[in-house]
């Protein structure tokens, strides 16, 4: 685990891309599945995309989509992404919350961390306090003092190949069914 995390900070220091792999490929699915959207500006920096059967309205100036996929993920969603192709942005990239920078990405790897140690080594000591579970005084609340009193609730056991039945049945039924024989197998 150390080796992994050490790992990641030479990943993103390494990489000549402003966002993370993530990010990249979402954004390419997302350009992708944009590609048969339609595209009309409503002023300066509004646009409705119509597209997947949902029609919403796109303000760049606020980084605000209709349906709020953009503001939750901070990635541009199909329509963003359509309204970006349509006005032949190159780099969406800009576009995407600062969580998916690659600065962000080499900062999260900069403090140490230290793994939690083997069972096998940890400290026990001499006398260990036994804890029970609390006494409970009092019925619980919302819970059935006695469940006999359901007719649905029948408790049923086998004695002897006898089907014998306990619970709020009547006497009569109580002998109906003690007079049917299990097969055991």
């Amino acid at each position: 685990m150390k080796q992994w995390w050490c790992q990641r900070p030479n990943a993103g220091v390494e990489s000549k891309k402003d966002v993370t792999e993530y990010t990249e490929k979402v954004i390419d699915r997302r350009i992708n599945k944009s590609s048969a959207f339609q595209v009309y500006q409503i002023d300066q920096s509004r646009y409705e995309g119509t597209g997947e059967m949902k029609t919403g309205i796109v303000n760049l100036e606020s980084r605000y989509y209709t349906y709020g996929k953009w503001q939750l993920s901070g990635i541009p969603c199909t329509h963003v992404m359509a309204v970006f192709k349509e006005l032949r942005y190159q780099h969406c990239s800009a576009w995407v919350s600062s969580y998916f920078t690659m600065e962000t990405y080499c900062s999260t790897y900069v403090e140490v961390v230290f793994p939690v140690p083997i069972l096998a080594e940890y400290d026990e000591p001499n006398k260990v306090m036994v804890v029970l579970p609390p006494l409970m005084d009092k019925r619980q609340v919302g819970r059935l003092k006695d469940h006999n009193y359901i007719p649905s609730h029948v408790k049923v056991r086998f004695r002897k190949n006898i089907l014998v039945a306990k619970g709020s049945v009547t006497q009569a039924e109580t002998v109906t069914l003690r007079s049917h024989r299990v097969n055991k197998r």
